[in-house]
């Protein structure tokens, strides 16, 4: 499992923008999976409407910090592409933070796509992830939960300049 986190973060070094570096790296967490309900509404038909294994090979998350609170998680989806929330019209909401975990809300407006990333480490010291998914639209309407595992999580930076 760290192999695999390890390579994903060698890709985002050599595939980020100089922009992006400008940011500080909080974590970098890997190869989640989980379940999700699709709802018989927009494309799908109802034999498809139902609860499936949901995971994202070869994802990859990087939440970055950009100062004070502005945040944004870099990532690579299953076509092993880069996205930016922030670049790709998202909002990232600190939602909580403590020494052990922090939450984000991270809304898409214009996709009807809401996520929220929490940030832990576990009482075995893991550091790990979760990804809750409420997606909408005309097309496909999905809801889902996802758990990997993570690089160290710095929450020493996530808390430096907690306005809350």
């Amino acid at each position: 499992m760290r192999i695999s986190i390890v390579r994903a973060l060698l890709f985002f070094l050599l595939s980020i923008s100089p922009a992006i570096l400008l940011a500080q790296q909080v974590t970098t967490c890997a190869n989640p999976s989980g379940h999700a309900y699709f709802a018989h509404m927009g494309v799908l038909e109802k034999a498809d409407s139902e609860w499936k294994i949901d995971t994202v090979p070869k994802g990859a998350f990087t939440l970055r910090k950009h100062g004070r609170d502005d945040f944004d998680i870099i990532f690579v989806d299953s076509t092993e592409r880069n996205h930016s929330t922030a670049d790709d019209g998202a909002k990232v909401f600190p939602l909580r933070r403590s020494e052990t975990e922090a939450a984000f809300l991270v809304h898409f407006h214009d996709a009807g796509e809401s996520q929220i990333f929490s940030f832990f480490k576990d009482k075995n010291g893991e550091a790990r992830f979760s990804i809750l998914v409420s997606k909408g639209g005309p097309s496909i309407y999905k809801s889902s939960v996802m758990v990997g595992d993570c690089t160290p999580i710095d929450f020493k930076l996530i808390n430096e300049g907690d306005s809350h």
